[in-house]
């Protein structure tokens, strides 16, 4: 039986890509080059954050830990460049206190009451991170994991980060 990856942030890039396209201005010529800098390390596995940019100054800042948006700086309607989301200047505060700020929240979304599923007439215990209840994946769910980098790139008017 073949498999596919549980998730791929292709639609996150796009996302933001969106996002980053709709707040440029297309009078500057150069598209400014998305860059990488290591952020530090989870599990021996070096963690990244991505740095997209558009021509008019807004730039998102996305972590292969979690595929989470850290950093999000648009413009108001002056001009004025404000971090939009909420989050962390450091991996260990989205490893110990992060109530899962811009990630990708999975296995499943929510809660499981009790921790326990049935399926197909056999029941499954998961972990309980939430009292008695399994949240967004449990202890190590999408948002611990460090991801791989597929793509980092700048094509058209857009920088896009492809995570998996």
């Amino acid at each position: 039986m073949s498999r596919r990856p549980l998730f791929e942030a292709a639609h996150l890039a796009g996302w933001l890509s969106a996002i980053l396209c709709g707040c440029s201005d297309s009078s500057q010529p150069v598209m400014p080059t998305p860059s990488t800098e290591r952020w530090g390390t989870v599990d021996g596995q070096p963690v990244e954050r991505y740095t997209l940019e558009n021509r008019s100054g807004s730039v998102c800042k996305i972590t292969n830990l979690g595929a989470t948006v850290t950093e999000l700086w648009l413009p108001d309607r002056d001009g004025a460049l404000a971090d939009v989301v909420l989050g962390f200047d450091d991996v260990d505060g989205y490893l110990t206190r992060s109530p899962y700020f811009g990630c990708i929240a999975g296995r499943c979304a929510n809660r499981i009451e009790g921790g326990r599923f049935e399926l197909d007439g056999e029941e499954y215990q998961l972990a309980t991170n939430n009292g008695p209840h399994h949240l967004h994946g449990g202890d190590k769910g999408f948002d611990k994991a460090v991801w791989k980098l597929e793509g980092l790139d700048t094509f058209e008017d857009q920088a896009s980060v492809t995570l998996s």
